[in-house]
């Protein structure tokens, strides 16, 4: 797979990616849906940038037997 240099950005780590990835998708005030559980510094990030955060909880799916 060839990947062109200029469509890449990188970061530090996961939360300065979700950092930037608020700024650009979402507006201060906005609402964002985050699993639960999840990533533990969804709302930490979203409180950072302004945002509400809604919970959905996951279940367990169980495949086979």
């Amino acid at each position: 797979m060839k990947v062109d240099p200029d469509d890449l950005f990188l970061t530090s780590s996961s939360s300065e990616a979700y950092s930037h990835l608020f700024k650009l998708f979402c507006d201060p005030g906005d609402s964002i849906l985050i699993p639960a559980p999840g990533y533990p510094l969804f709302e930490f990030l979203s409180i950072m940038e302004g945002l509400q955060t809604v919970s959905y909880f996951t279940k367990k799916v169980t495949v086979g037997n």
